[in-house]
Parts: C-alpha cells; structure tokens; sequence
C-alpha cells in the first residue's frame, strides 16, 4: 500500500505510527512494510538522519523476527551511513547492536571485531574527557 500524502514529514511520521500499531499486534510484516515506505521517503528526500533511525527499526523488527542475519545487513547499511553523515553517537550504538547480533548467531570472530570497535570508541571518548575534579 502506498501513501499519497503531500508533505514527506508527514507521510512518514503516519508510516512510522501505521508500523508501531503493527508491531503491537503483532504483525511484523506490516511493520516491516511500513518503515519500508518511509525508509523510500527518506532516500528520496536524502535525509540520512531518517534512512539511520528507520534502518534500525527495521532490523530491530527483524530481530523480533528471529531473523538476526537479516537485522545485521540493515544495521551495516544504517552503520555506513551514520560513518557518511558523522552521526558519532549512532555509530557507537550500531558497533555495539552488530557485535551483539553476530555473537547472537555464533559468529564470534565478527562479534568481537565489532566489540572492540565500541571498546576504542570509548577509550578515545575517555582521552579526551577532562579528569573530574581537576581544574584547568
């Protein structure tokens, strides 16, 4: 089913509340549907920002799933793109979500590949982190 609503912001928002009503009754597929159509808008309109958030849904829908091999290709495509846009925090997380899901599936050489990448962030996060109590 695709949406003819005028403004993209608004198209998406309702696609995003369509996908939640979907997922609360338990119909994954229809969820996944609907955060397909926005992820269209989203591409689109090139607002990475929205591919990202959307991306992630997604796998986590599929998580839900069960299917964690699935989950992983779209959290690698959200990664790519939180690399393109900066989004540090994003970044972080999704190191962080990929290593849980490869070690979820047993494949531990990927998992701890991906942990150690969180695990640098943090120390490059703590180095540049001022030391509490001292003055400058």
């Amino acid at each position: 089913m695709a949406l003819e609503i005028g403004e993209d912001s608004s198209a998406t928002m309702l696609l995003d509340k369509l996908a939640f009503f979907q997922t609360a009754l338990n119909k994954h597929g229809g969820t996944i549907e609907y955060h397909e159509q926005a992820l269209e808008i989203f591409e689109k309109n090139e607002d990475k920002e929205g591919q990202i958030i959307t991306l992630i849904k997604i796998a986590a829908t599929n998580e839900t799933m069960g299917a964690t091999s699935n989950s992983i290709d779209f959290l690698k495509q959200a990664l790519v793109l939180a690399e393109q846009t900066g989004a540090n925090h994003e970044q972080r997380k999704l190191f962080s979500d990929i290593g849980k899901a490869f070690f979820k599936v047993g494949d531990y050489k990927q998992a701890r590949e991906f942990q150690e990448k969180v695990k640098s962030w943090k120390n490059a996060a703590l180095s540049k982190t001022p030391a509490v109590g001292k003055s400058s």
